[in-house]
């Protein structure tokens, strides 16, 4: 892929496309796949680079992998059968990858070090590595509290109650892996509701867990494999699809097997609350998880008015949904944005700027944000650099939609983290991309 692509106005969206399958889903049918005996099949997987470094780390703790015409094929000797790597773990940018193979590996017989790229390298780990510890766990990080992190065997892990001081699912995912493997009970309690991905794939692999009135709860399991997950599409990826339709004159797309979890799609559910034209179609079940076809039409929007309580199940969308809200005639705010700050990049401070940088009135205090929009605004020429960063980098190229002379985004090539399709498919249903 090019480094760098211009994204410009055309006359409208229209087509139909099939969304890859979810990143986060597709990182979790690897790693129970991992941990549970037998052979499991994953069908609908992403091939994104995040999703490929979880399966080779697979690989190096022991296990039979195979890929075949999107299928990936999974042998493993269990929880109890995997052995020690001979190399670093390595995770590329993938946050979600690395703190939930920290969870089950501090509680194995074996030491290993999980390594990541110069963007993971910065990403807060001590929110795992604190309640790793209290449950036993001999896990540190290299620099104070960034990767890579060292695991050493521990004495055994026992089970805790903890209560989430954020709402990150990545972190409730690690400490309910660790408890997969420790003894007695861990509790997680929840003040916000964050994706429970984690909790419907244990399921399905048999764990012994449950949830109640925002406590999940685990205990020492012998998890069996269903022999085959389904993978539904990715929302967050769906998502940049969603909105170029939103904000472009007399264009109407259809978004297919898109999954639509419900601790997932509180961004869909915001704009459909603002007025957004969206039909859902062909509801269904995909193992665990539902999934739907989406009919989008332009639409006039209302502002937005997003709390703190709703941030945690729409974290990915948040850039996108500044850019809705800066072409929405009104004021829309933003509260409880903290954690966009310590995603791949800092979002949040990289979005000001470049709505600052496209004539956006802005006004930010502490974590809280107030965009002014107008849903005539013409977004002039710009150059903005994707800092790494694949939602930014997306982002982007959607404002440019927006942009009789053109937006051009450097350094997209971060875009085959999670999407390496996006530009094929953004073509097909009519954006007007060229190499600068």
């Amino acid at each position: 892929m090019t480094t760098l692509l211009k994204s410009s106005k055309q006359n409208s969206l229209s087509g139909e496309i099939v969304i890859p399958g979810d990143k986060s889903i597709s990182h979790r049918a690897i790693l129970f796949g991992l941990l549970s005996k037998g052979k499991t099949q994953i069908h609908g997987s992403q091939n994104s680079e995040d999703v490929l470094n979880s399966l080779n780390v697979a690989k190096l703790l022991g296990i039979e992998t195979k890929v075949k015409s999107s299928i990936i094929f999974l042998d493993s000797p269990g929880m109890e059968g995997l052995s020690a790597p001979t190399n670093d773990l390595y995770f590329g940018n993938s946050g979600t990858g690395m703190r939930l193979f920290a969870g089950f590996l501090s509680s194995l017989s074996f030491s290993s070090t999980l390594t990541g790229d110069a963007s993971l390298s910065k990403r807060p780990m001590m929110r795992i590595i604190d309640p790793l510890q209290k449950m036993g766990a001999k896990i540190s990080a290299t620099n104070k509290e960034n990767p890579p992190l060292n695991i050493s065997p521990s004495n055994g892990l026992k089970g805790i109650t903890y209560k989430m001081p954020i709402a990150s699912a990545q972190v409730k995912s690690s400490i309910l892996l660790a408890g997969l493997n420790a003894e007695g009970k861990t509790l997680v309690q929840e003040k916000y509701a964050t994706r429970d991905h984690t909790e419907r794939m244990m399921k399905t692999f048999e764990a012994n867990i449950s949830s109640s009135n925002g406590i999940i709860e685990i205990e020492k399991s012998d998890l069996k494999t269903p022999g085959q997950i389904e993978v539904p599409g990715d929302f967050s990826s769906a998502a940049f699809f969603i909105s170029a339709c939103l904000i472009s004159e007399n264009s109407e797309i259809i978004i297919k097997n898109v999954g639509i979890n419900e601790t997932r799609k509180a961004f869909l559910d915001c704009l459909l609350d603002m007025r957004a034209n969206i039909d859902l179609t062909n509801i269904r079940q995909l193992g665990n998880e539902e999934v739907a076809d989406l009919v989008i039409k332009s639409s006039d929007l209302l502002p937005a008015k997003i709390t703190e309580d709703i941030v945690p199940n729409l974290i990915d969308e948040l850039p996108l949904f500044f850019l809705i809200a800066s072409l929405i005639e009104g004021e829309s705010e933003f509260i409880g944005l903290s954690e966009l700050k310590h995603k791949e990049s800092d979002r949040l401070s990289i979005m000001i700027n470049n709505l600052k940088e496209l004539d956006v009135e802005v006004h930010f205090n502490e974590d809280s944000l107030k965009i002014v929009g107008k849903n005539d605004r013409i977004f002039s020429d710009g150059v903005f650099d994707s800092h790494g960063d694949h939602r930014i980098a997306m982002t982007m190229l959607v404002a440019g939609l927006r942009s009789p002379k053109g937006v051009i985004v450097k350094n997209i090539d971060c875009i085959n983290t999670s999407f390496p399709e996006f530009v094929d498919q953004a073509k097909l249903l009519g954006f007007n991309l060229n190499n600068g």
